[in-house]
């Protein structure tokens, strides 16, 4: 029920944004409207003016009737166009009297809007308190593990719970549980050494183990540390060159050890036990954290001991998250991974072994054009002398500047889950909604491969093609004269993330290319007026469409369509029934222009 009620007030307060949008452009406009009045309002006068000056002679023209006794200076004398002016000159004041009160009533709403906004984040703020629970609500459970594992071990240590007191979110702790007793097994079992070892290193006989929770802004900071031998360096880099993870003549340094600790299914026992993840490596802590939103982290002291640092969101509902533009697409960075906001002139951009990357403050990380990674034609540029906005992150792998072409704002938002709709969508940790219904893709950077593969390139095409606005999403033109294949194309193109439009046949098919030059054009063989064949030869004729993608699908399977199909310039034919998967594919290699040639 808390969770249903979180929905709605999440709702609810994207609903009291796009309102309050809306409302701040009609008083933008009712100040227009008013300055467009206040100027009709002195054309009037000065007509009015023109009127008087002007007009007198009309009158001694047409006679002065029953005030022919009465001199000009002695009696005003009006004609019809003094009335005509002197009416205008009334509505126009009377059309600026009433675009003031409406000024003043929007500029009431406005104020109520926002007292209602801040209403709904007392509600907001209320219910997420209701999901609040104590981490020392936990602490028995971490404590009997600890006991546990001694006993098992034949090794003496204790637990120390520090900031017990913190309340975060039921899903995020919950969540935490096992993750933690993993982490707090392997401490004992691999990092605390026995009693007689401890003693011969001038240690206690009991190792310690601190389990620290504390709050820094809107991210929670759980760090396990213990001052047992820290990692096993040289056993790690034998298991590791067993499993593959290094070159036979390497010498990892000790970053490279900690990140093969985390490969999948990495272990440095050889039998199953009950203890220190019974087989099961630290990378299924690091996925349980990556679940939830947050980063893992590993600094190992040898005969010091072992630190493993999570930084996790404050809610799984709400986060914060810094939204920024690439191109004409908005998308959000979480916050979390951020390290810091700066221009690219901070610091210096180099080449080394052909790969580029960002000097500063001592440091240096690999760089990248966050447009280059979603497959976007971003301003921003890697060789141009004039500063740009930098992001410095961190990921799981170390840490790494983007450079993006403009940062919108910084604020929580609600985000939505998209993998119900798009099932394996990898890079895109959700979406949010924007104030003016736009809807922005949250980019997790975990999941995006840095990689230029055929896959991380059709991810990432994927979700820029979701975060496109959809004035700027790509066309496609649908010409079938059947009604259920038009729509049933027209919802999968849809669901791509494109913009489909509809023709019944080839002439009505003609005139919306004339009246609005579609990206991709998918069309039947058969239809009437003009077929296919007939609309492409047509298309191919023209300067201004023969380089226009045409994608033929039908049921007609022979040599001999297909041959017709490719001399008239079809540039893919597709029979059906097709697979909705290789049709998707097709249409993005479209888009980008990867269809090359002409072929049937």
């Amino acid at each position: 029920m808390i969770d249903e009620m979180l929905r709605t007030v999440g709702d609810l307060l994207v609903q009291f944004g796009h309102s309050q949008t809306r409302l701040r452009d009609a008083v933008e406009r009712s100040n227009q409207l008013e300055s467009h009045l206040f100027a009709m309002q002195q054309t009037v006068l000065e007509l009015d003016t023109l009127i008087d000056l002007r007009a007198t002679p009309a009158v001694e023209a047409g006679g002065r009737g029953r005030w022919a006794d009465f001199d000009l200076l002695e009696v005003d004398q009006y004609n019809q166009l003094h009335s005509l002016g002197r009416r205008v000159a009334e509505s126009a004041l009377d059309a600026r009297e009433m675009a003031r009160e409406l000024h003043e009533r929007l500029l009431g709403m406005q104020n109520l809007m926002r007292q209602q906004q801040r209403t709904g984040r007392e509600v907001n703020n209320a219910v997420m308190a209701a999901r609040m629970v104590r981490v020392s609500t936990q602490e028995n459970r971490w404590q009997r593990t600890v006991r546990q594992t001694c006993r098992a071990t034949g090794k003496q240590a204790e637990l120390t719970l520090e900031g017990g007191g913190l309340a975060i979110d039921t899903d995020i702790l919950n969540a935490l549980v096992e993750p933690l007793l993993h982490l707090l097994r392997n401490a004992v079992d691999h990092g605390i050494e026995s009693p007689e070892r401890r003693l011969r290193a001038d240690k206690p006989e009991t190792g310690q183990i601190r389990l620290q929770f504390r709050q820094d802004g809107s991210r929670i900071l759980v760090e396990l540390s213990d001052d047992g031998r820290g990692l096993d360096e040289q056993a790690i880099a034998a298991r590791a060159r067993v499993l593959k993870l290094f070159p036979e003549d390497h010498l990892p340094d000790a970053a490279e050890v900690q990140h093969a600790v985390l490969a999948s299914g990495f272990s440095t026992r050889d039998e199953v036990t009950e203890t220190s993840g019974r087989g099961i490596g630290l990378d299924v802590v690091r996925s349980a954290v990556q679940k939830i939103g947050g980063t893992l982290a590993l600094r190992s002291e040898p005969g010091r001991g072992l630190s493993v640092k999570l930084v996790l969101p404050q809610s799984l509902t709400s986060t914060h998250l810094l939204f920024v533009r690439v191109g004409e697409a908005q998308f959000a960075l979480p916050s979390l991974r951020i390290d810091q906001i700066l221009f690219s002139d901070a610091g210096a951009i180099e080449t080394i072994g052909g790969r580029r990357i960002f000097r500063f403050g001592g440091d240096e990380c690999p760089i990248h054009r966050l447009a280059d990674l979603l497959g976007l034609p971003g301003e921003a540029s890697l060789d141009e002398d004039a500063p740009r906005p930098l992001v410095l992150m961190h990921t799981d792998e170390g840490r790494i500047a983007l450079l993006i072409d403009q940062v919108v704002e910084s604020r929580e938002a609600v985000v939505k889950s998209l993998h119900v709709h798009f099932p394996g969508l990898r890079g895109a940790g959700g979406a949010c909604i924007l104030a003016d219904g736009d809807v922005a893709i949250v980019l997790d950077l975990a999941e995006v491969e840095l990689a230029a593969s055929p896959e991380s390139r059709r991810v990432a095409r994927r979700i820029s093609e979701l975060a496109m606005p959809d004035t700027q999403r790509p066309r496609v033109l649908i010409a079938d004269d059947s009604l259920s294949a038009r729509r049933s194309l027209a919802r999968m193109i849809e669901d791509l993330g494109y913009t489909p439009v509809t023709a019944v046949d080839g002439v009505d098919a003609l005139e919306r290319i004339e009246a609005h030059a579609p990206d991709v054009l998918l069309l039947d063989l058969e239809m009437p007026r003009m077929n296919g064949l007939e609309l492409t030869a047509h298309l191919r004729s023209r300067p201004e469409t023969a380089d226009l993608p045409v994608i033929m699908i039908t049921s007609r399977s022979t040599a001999k369509h297909r041959k017709q199909a490719d001399r008239v310039g079809v540039s893919r034919y597709v029979t059906k029934p097709y697979d909705d998967h290789d049709l998707a594919d097709l249409l993005g290699d479209a888009v980008a222009g990867r269809l090359d040639g002409v072929t049937a």
